[in-house]
């Protein structure tokens, strides 16, 4: 494509391009690559792209933190180390394949439609120009998007790595160790979804392997076909390393993340990527949070939150049956910022009220990394283009290179591991939300999680699902409240039960997840497994399964006899199931036998019921032969006959219970008042030190923010003018090997007449000596013969025209002294140069000449267009009238010739046959005269480029 061409389409160019292949430009590049790069960023580019082969077919974008003030020099240095084409992008520029798309200063950049649209940077935003540019190419190239970040400070690029492999893009990362500034990888890689971590220069080899993995389709959902039995292989390992069980997922969706997975460790067969996770176990892990993919942004779809704070919210408050408490659940919260932002609305709804109310998210899921990060409320800084400013100041705490959530909003949410297709749901939930989760599940899964969630709202609760995610057959269920947002309300106040094992296990407590053991397929025979049951029933007292929290796995006997349901919330802890006095003992007993590893047996505990008393013996050990699970115990109860009223017996008969009852409170008295103490000391001495630390964070926050963008900048700068630096150097490096190398003396002089530089020829000339550098050249002495070398320099500093001048040294060499003016980039004149070129050889060689042409008969005359004569034969002369000495005859003279006096004997005839050659009329001339009764033939010719050749010679008649 020709330069003008490519400029008219919305770009230029850096350096000038050659024509290419039309067929090329109107092809569609097969995956957009977005490179980010800040602080050092210009190494990292150099050795990418000098690695990256010119038809790859990709086309890479390259973003960077770029000076408002500063023009930047880097399509010059990137076209340098590479091939490709580094062009300047301007507005709607389509984008092609095998070229390099560069940001202009103080714009933002994004992808729309194959082109690329810029927009004005505000000036009090927060700048990142790399999370801008990434987020719209996850949007527009989805699985065809590459991201790249590399060397540089700060988070930006961060919230654009999330986008992209939400959507099923790439991911690179430079490894922090070879990054000048780590900070922008380091905050890239703590996603856990980085693909690559490598060197800049190993980048472009991987990049090549992954696009032309076999595996690599662009028409098909994914090019990779596994039998049922080999996936449930696969979802078997990751459910023995991590205890998710993926087998619930779409088919298609979990053949994508393998297939991306088998392109990565550039596995070309099924087979040999099972081989690959068995001897890199590590592998799993990766496969695991590529399948979980937890990613989400705070205020993500912002018309859907602002649905939510004026349809959802404001009704739970207002409803009628509001006791003053509002329960969220957040199902799949990820790394929290959705369950956050929810918190946030929910304070804000609550500032115009003023009748107290208790609110509590319960953000779940199945991914423990993601719920550390969570749980800690530590984000980039990056979420300020997310976060409004005001929220930002209210709800968070700034830090170096980061936003933490305040303490008081921490306060209402509680992170907790939570499978929601295997653990029981909470209750009584105001609101549920639920986004992008429901889409990778199956159908009949959809339906029985939002059975669930039914179960799980109140009456009039509300549902917020994700854009693409229905309630599918559930229209009896739930109300729409808000179409677009996916907003709904429970119908009516009977529950749907959900179906499946999920109503075979324990609730979670609010601290974390429930793990359960479910009981596997009775072995044998029908007939054994009635046999067993009989011995059961018949001989064993009431036993119950209980966990380290108390909740009740499994019960067998007549547990009913002994332990009420209460009203209210369902529950199956024991210590709300069973009597009052009776629940005391046993969470006492829970604590001894963790704590001392020891069985406890208590005898004759009496329990008062309604009608009559029962005595039961406790016993409780714990449950061995569960490797790898938390303790589990069993309790066992057996009854006794009731003792008479009137008998006196006490509750506790031999005394042991109270005595172990005394002993557990009087340890947790002591623990409690020693932890006290300890807590208010250091709360005090916490206190004092927080009150300083906000008021000096306070001053530094806006100051470190300039700071970091302003340092940014400059040191992008800085590479920039390094990297001119070292080719100058270089050039000048060149520039004094060639001056070195000629014979020609030449000197460089500055406005002043002072030396500035000189050749080494020039010493033979003129005595100068490097320590002589920026003295006045008449301070010199010389070895010529002329004093009017600076006068002549003088004289071509104040005209501007060169002047040149032959003479001779003191030892009789011929020189020609040629005096320049030396002319800055802006053509104005900074100096003066003179060069001296010997001429002695050259004036030998016109003497021979000159003595030669005396001896030929012919009449001999040379001159150029401007009438001066350089050289006439003695023919001539003779023939004219005229002698060597009267015209200066000699190279000297010769110039200074009057051509007039030459032509004097010529008839008019030949001087206008003359003429018109001069003129250029005539580019040849042959003529026959006559003069004087003599008759002669002349001919007429040029000789070069600027000089003219006569020769005539007399005929004998």
């Amino acid at each position: 494509m020709p330069l003008d061409q490519l400029q008219d389409d919305g770009y230029s160019s850096a350096r000038p391009v050659e024509a290419v292949d039309m067929a090329e430009a109107t092809q569609k590049p097969t995956y957009v690559v977005g490179i980010g790069a800040s602080a050092g960023g210009l190494d990292a580019l150099t050795a990418f792209f000098a690695n990256m082969s010119a038809d790859s077919g990709l086309a890479f974008v390259v973003i960077q933190h770029l000076s408002p003030d500063y023009r930047s020099m880097m399509p010059e240095l990137l076209s340098r180390h590479t091939a490709l084409p580094a062009l300047r992008v301007e507005d709607g520029v389509t984008v092609r394949p095998n070229r390099i798309y560069l940001i202009p200063p103080k714009q933002d950049m994004a992808i729309k439609g194959g082109k690329l649209r810029l927009t004005e940077q505000s000036g009090t935003q927060l700048k990142l120009p790399i999370d801008v540019f990434l987020c719209s190419l996850a949007r527009e190239r989805r699985e065809t998007a590459i991201g790249v970040v590399l060397s540089g400070t700060g988070s930006d690029g961060t919230q654009g790595v999330r986008a992209l492999k939400e959507e099923g893009g790439m991911v690179m990362v430079q490894d922090p160790e070879s990054a000048r500034f780590d900070g922008m990888p380091r905050s890239a890689l703590a996603t856990g979804l980085a693909d690559y971590v490598l060197d800049p220069a190993r980048m472009p080899e991987e990049l090549i392997n992954f696009i032309r993995h076999p595996l690599t389709r662009h028409d098909s959902p994914s090019g990779l076909e596994i039998s049922p039995e080999r996936l449930r292989e696969i979802f078997a390992l990751i459910q023995r390393r991590s205890g998710i069980d993926f087998s619930s997922y779409k088919p298609n969706t979990i053949l994508r993340r393998i297939e991306r997975r088998m392109r990565t460790t550039q596995q070309e067969s099924f087979e040999s990527y099972l081989d690959y996770i068995h001897t890199h176990p590590g592998e799993l892990d990766v496969l695991r949070r590529e399948m979980l993919i937890s990613v989400t942004t705070f205020f993500r779809d912002g018309e859907v939150f602002k649905a939510l704070a004026e349809r959802a919210l404001p009704a739970i408050l207002d409803n009628p049956s509001f006791d003053g408490t509002v329960r969220i659940w957040s199902v799949g919260c990820a790394t929290g910022e959705e369950a956050y932002s929810v918190a946030m609305l929910m304070q804000e709804q609550l500032d115009n009220m003023r009748k107290p109310v208790d609110v509590k998210v319960f953000a779940t899921d199945v991914d423990r990394d993601a719920l550390d990060i969570a749980g800690a409320g530590i984000y980039p800084e990056s979420i300020a283009a997310d976060v409004s400013p005001d929220r930002l100041e209210r709800f968070f705490i700034k830090q170096e290179e980061s936003y933490q959530i305040s303490r008081e909003l921490r306060q209402i949410l509680v992170f907790a591991r939570h499978n929601v297709l295997r653990d029981p749901p909470f209750t009584r939930i105001d609101l549920v939300i639920c986004r992008n989760l429901l889409i990778y599940m199956q159908p009949h899964v959809q339906q029985r999680i939002l059975s669930l969630f039914h179960f799980a709202l109140r009456p009039g609760g509300f549902m917020l699902l994700g854009s693409s995610e229905t309630i599918g057959d559930l229209v009896q269920a739930f109300e729409t409240v808000h179409t677009q947002s996916k907003i709904f309300r429970r119908r009516g106040t009977a529950r749907l039960l959900p179906s499946g094992p999920t109503l075979h296990t324990p609730a979670p407590s609010a601290g974390g997840r429930a793990d359960t053991i479910l009981p596997g397929p009775v072995k044998g025979t029908p007939l054994l497994e009635r046999f067993y049951r009989s011995l059961i029933d018949t001989y064993a007292a009431t036993s119950l399964l209980i966990d380290a929290r108390g909740t009740v796995h499994h019960a067998v006997g007549d547990p009913g006899s002994m332990l009420r349901f209460p009203a209210g919330e369902a529950t199956l802890d024991i210590l709300k199931l069973a009597p009052r006095s009776l629940a005391a003992i046993v969470g006492t007993a829970i604590q001894k036998v963790l704590r001392e590893s020891v069985e406890v047996y208590y005898r004759n505990i009496v329990l008062d019921g309604e009608e009559e008393s029962q005595v039961v013996d406790l016993r409780l050990q714990a449950l061995d032969g569960v490797p790898g699970r938390e303790d589990f115990l069993v309790l066992s109860l057996e009854k006794h006959d009731a003792p008479p009223r009137d008998s006196g017996a006490v509750t506790l008969a031999d005394g042991q219970q109270l005595a172990d009852l005394q002993r557990e409170l009087q340890y947790t008295r002591e623990n409690l008042q020693a932890t006290n103490e300890e807590l208010q000391t250091s709360n005090e001495e916490l206190q004092a030190t927080n009150e300083e630390l906000l008021a000096a964070n306070e001053e530094l926050q806006s100051t470190n923010e300039e700071l970091q963008a302003t340092n940014e900048e400059l040191h992008t700068v800085n590479a920039e003018y390094q990297r001119k630096i070292d080719e100058l150097t270089e050039l000048n490096a060149d520039m004094d090997n060639l001056l070195r190398s000629t014979e020609v003396g030449t000197i460089f002089l500055d406005r002043a007449l002072a030396i500035r530089k000189f050749t080494p020829a020039a010493r033979e000339l003129v005595n100068v000596m490097e320590r002589d550098i920026g003295r006045p050249l008449a301070h010199l002495s010389h070895r010529l013969r002329t004093d009017t070398l600076v006068d002549d320099a003088r004289a071509v500093l104040d005209s501007g025209r060169s002047v040149e001048r032959a003479t001779e040294t003191d030892d009789g060499r011929e020189l020609l002294i040629r005096v320049l003016p030396y002319q800055d980039s802006d053509d104005e004149v900074d100096g003066v140069v003179v060069t001296f070129v010997g001429i002695t050889e050259l004036s030998d060689a016109q003497r021979r000449l000159q003595e030669v042409i005396d001896t030929l008969p012919h009449q001999i005359l040379v001159f150029d267009r401007e009438g001066k004569v350089s050289m006439v034969n003695e023919a001539w002369l003779e023939a004219c009238g005229t002698d060597n000495a009267a015209n200066g005859h000699g190279h000297d003279g010769a110039k200074t010739t009057n051509l007039d006096c030459q032509l004097k004997t010529l008839p008019e005839p030949a001087k206008q046959a003359l003429e018109s050659v001069v003129s250029g009329e005539r580019t040849r001339v042959r003529l026959r005269y006559e003069f004087d009764g003599r008759h002669f033939i002349m001919n007429a010719a040029p000789l070069g480029e600027s000089d003219l050749l006569v020769s005539q010679t007399e005929l004998e008649v």
